[in-house]
């Protein structure tokens, strides 16, 4: 699934001096998180940097030395280990910038997206004061932004709502993308439009096997489809807390051991 171009930029500031280090290290990222939303234009403003790393030795020795120079402090365990990226906990620094605090938080194994490689091939290009800036797809940023915070859900039906209006314009972005606003999409009236008016919107529909999809190819009204998109958005929250629960569970024992230690 391709898109258009945008023209939305990330902000500038403490995150561009966060970029600068990271290219002039060679270091191998993907923007992730608030900042990615960002730049697809479906937030405005975030205070810290999110970025999934290649967990390689050799990526994170420049990472280190990336951060050195940034003159970062380590916020909270565990510390920057490929054996904790890989597993998929998140490592929190923060850096002054202008006597203020910014956060930057790594991740190696970021949840419900694998393959770094794959990520990177189809992250989207973004130019940012001279930097070719790689930023996470729409698809595999709303799979990471499927927690149980609330706040979430509204920019992950923002990026639906983006898509959709780029597939309803063009043909080409409607093809390719209509199989996943049937899986995704949080728009019930969207969902119903695939249905009544996209040429193989029922059978998609049908297909994805989703739920508030099927009620939609089945003529159900807005106010069903939103109670079922509430249901599932409920499913996805508890989804979310066990796959955090043995990371949060070993975070715990590892600052038992540390305070043992000291």
């Amino acid at each position: 699934m391709r898109l258009e171009k945008n023209q939305k930029q990330m902000s500038s500031g403490p995150f561009s001096a966060v970029l600068a280090a990271l290219e002039r290290h060679k270091v191998k990222y993907i923007v992730i998180g608030g900042q990615a939303v960002v730049a697809y234009g479906a937030s405005q403003f975030t205070r810290d940097a999110d970025l999934w790393v290649n967990p390689t030795k050799t990526n994170l020795d420049r990472l280190r030395k990336a951060l050195k120079e940034l003159k970062t402090t380590l916020r909270f365990l565990p510390p920057l280990e490929s054996s904790y990226l890989k597993k998929g906990h998140g490592v929190h620094f923060r850096f002054k910038y202008q006597g203020r605090d910014f956060c930057i938080d790594i991740l190696g194994k970021p949840p419900r997206v694998s393959g770094f490689s794959s990520a990177r091939k189809k992250a989207e290009c973004i130019e940012w004061h001279g930097l070719n800036v790689p930023v996470l797809d729409i698809p595999r940023l709303v799979a990471t932004k499927k927690t149980d915070r609330e706040k979430d859900y509204p920019v992950i039906q923002l990026l639906g709502e983006m898509v959709f209006g780029q597939a309803r314009r063009r043909k080409a972005v409607r093809e390719s993308a209509m199989s996943w606003l049937a899986r995704e999409s949080r728009n019930s009236g969207h969902l119903r439009t695939i249905a009544r008016n996209w040429e193989g919107g029922k059978e998609t529909l049908f297909k994805s096997k989703r739920p508030a999809a099927i009620l939609a190819a089945e003529g159900a009204s807005v106010i069903i489809i939103q109670e079922e998109l509430n249901t599932e958005k409920e499913r996805l929250k508890e989804k979310n807390r066990e796959y955090w629960r043995p990371l949060i569970s070993e975070l715990r024992q590892l600052k038992r051991r540390q305070k043992r230690k000291n």
